[in-house]
């Protein structure tokens, strides 16, 4: 099984809890071994019992579940992460994505390090002090890149044939979660880059300004979204549709568990979705539900295919399990994990997704049946690029 290939600031999964683990909340004597052992047990998807060979070794028994999430975090790493949600930890202001057991920018965001460094989408990372990154996650290569603020880190990069060295003074970096404007007098458009509770707020925010607006068609540009919170998703989703499931749980323990959509509201807007191969979990849930409520034309590339839930459990050292606890699928009963969602319109060119789209919508407003100029109408009503 293919492993999440996309990354930003935050480790973001598609719901993340924070639990004490069962000898925690007993207080019995700290042992990580055992304790991994029980929740592996007691909460593993999989339903399995960690081996006689492999218990004793966290290694081992993460080795034997044959889970791409399943990671242990030391009490070190566990700080950190803290530590970095809380502000408390910098880094360089970039988005990675890997691609061939390589590591990439995918994006420079404005008005941080790496932006004011020269740092460009598209720059390969060698190396990372000195630490070469092939084969590393790109959990692991964001963990050499953050740090105490004003703090240098090195990093080799490789753009296109030449090789050079920076050297990027680690700041604060916001991050922008949502970005919105006006493409025309009727389609509005908004970009999401993680679903995060404040994400889904500013989302409802800069919604309800395109409303004032009277746009009659919104753009909702998913790419690069790697996933978050079931409650953000059920946020933005609730916008525009007033009931039904959002997607439906399943695990060794419940065969079957309904996720309502809550305190939603119909409207009945054009809509349209833009999606990339980083297009992940909780981003996933909310194109198959708008396409399956409102007929959301899903515009771009085929998406990632991760359609488990990560659990992270606090161990009573200090440390920290996350496995996978349960696996989703969408309101159609539709399988994501591994496969993904489809787009209705296949445009690979990330310049021209949004530009089809945005006739689309147009030619959806104005009741026209005749698809827009620069694409051509496949017998399946699917559309390919034509130039």
């Amino acid at each position: 099984m293919k492993s999440l290939n996309y990354i930003g600031i935050l480790v973001l999964i598609f719901t993340f809890f924070l639990l004490p683990s069962t000898s925690h909340a007993t207080g019995e004597q700290s042992n990580p071994e055992i304790e991994v052992y029980k929740l592996i047990k007691n909460y593993h998807v999989s339903g399995k019992t960690p081996s006689r060979n492999a218990q004793g070794s966290i290694d081992s028994m993460l080795l034997e579940l044959n889970d791409p999430y399943a990671r242990y975090y030391s009490a070190k790493q566990v700080k950190d992460l803290l530590d970095s949600n809380q502000g408390k930890i910098a880094g360089i202001g970039v988005l990675l994505g890997g691609r061939d057991n390589q590591v990439f920018v995918d994006q420079v965001f404005d008005f941080t390090p790496a932006k004011k460094a020269g740092l460009l989408q598209g720059d390969q990372i060698i190396a990372i002090d000195n630490t070469l990154v092939q084969k590393m996650t790109l959990e692991e290569v964001t963990y050499l890149l953050r740090g105490e603020k004003d703090t240098q880190v090195s990093l080799q990069i490789k753009r296109g044939k030449l090789v050079r060295n920076y050297l990027i003074l680690r700041q604060p970096v916001q991050i922008p979660l949502v970005e919105a404007n006006l493409l025309t007098n009727e389609i509005g458009y908004i970009r999401i880059t993680s679903f995060t509770d404040k994400a889904a707020n500013q989302f409802v925010n800069e919604l309800e300004k395109l409303k004032q607006k009277n746009v009659k068609g919104l753009i909702l540009d998913l790419r690069g979204n790697s996933g978050g919170v079931i409650s953000a998703v059920n946020k933005v989703v609730g916008q525009f549709v007033g009931e039904g499931t959002l997607a439906f749980i399943h695990n060794t323990h419940v065969l079957q568990e309904a996720i309502p959509i809550r305190n939603g509201k119909d409207w009945d807007i054009s809509l349209a979705i833009l999606v990339n191969e980083q297009t992940a979990s909780a981003a996933e849930v909310t194109t198959g539900a708008l396409r399956y409520y409102r007929q959301a034309i899903i515009v771009g590339t085929q998406t990632f295919g991760k359609g488990t839930v990560q659990q992270l459990f606090m161990l009573q050292d200090g440390s920290a399990l996350k496995i996978t606890v349960d696996e989703y699928s969408l309101p159609a009963q539709d399988k994501v994990d591994g496969i993904g969602l489809t787009p209705d319109v296949l445009i690979k060119n990330p310049s021209n997704q949004r530009l089809f789209a945005m006739e689309e919508l147009l030619r959806m407003i104005n009741k026209s049946t005749t698809p827009t100029s620069q694409f051509r109408t496949l017998p399946n009503n699917n559309y390919f690029y034509s130039f």
